[in-house]
């Protein structure tokens, strides 16, 4: 069965508020907001996840009133901060393995945020087509271009050394070397 891609939708109450974006945004730990957009994002390239449906499918139906999520999280990810922790989120493999559909999803909602901010419009053409060719190129070659992608997004692709390991005072095994952004 292949994966049916879905657009995520926010319901707005009749007096105009979004509860999802108020719970959202109550939350202080960036991290895991982070890590809720990265589900949303499995979600939206169809990706439901270890899931059962119950009774009938409520996608079916449509919400009386309702906004996009892509909206908010691109208006989100303008924070730059947050689109580097943004980005750290998707390229971490802890829990799964490494999704380079879900990777392109996210540096395509980084480069539509902070690109709009940073880039002429004949830039932001030129991005969005390297980024395309960045997805298909060897390992070497897509982590130099990726580097100068972030660069000319303001951001750094860099390298550090995950907590635990440093926690423990332990040597440092080359597989628990994290690529962050």
């Amino acid at each position: 069965m292949t994966a049916q891609p879905r657009e995520i939708r926010r319901y707005v109450t009749n007096d105009g508020k979004i509860p999802f974006a108020q719970w959202l945004d109550s939350l202080r730990d960036i991290k895991a907001k982070t890590k809720i957009a990265q589900r949303l994002n499995r979600v939206s390239l169809g990706n439901l996840g270890d899931h059962q449906n119950i009774g009938k499918i409520i996608g079916d139906e449509k919400m009386p009133t309702s906004d996009s999520y892509h909206d908010s999280l691109i208006e989100s990810l303008k924070d730059s901060h947050y689109a580097a922790v943004y980005l750290e989120t998707h390229l971490e493999t802890e829990e799964h393995e490494f999704e380079p559909e879900l990777l392109k999803l996210a540096l395509t909602h980084v480069l539509e945020a902070l690109g709009s901010q940073v880039l002429t419009p004949e830039q932001m053409t030129i991005q969005v087509k390297n980024l395309e060719q960045l997805m298909k190129k060897s390992p070497p070659e897509a982590i130099n271009d990726l580097a100068y992608l972030l660069k000319s997004l303001g951001l750094k692709l860099t390298v550090k050394v995950d907590p635990q390991i440093q926690e423990n005072n332990q040597t440092y095994p080359i597989n628990q070397v994290k690529i962050t952004v």
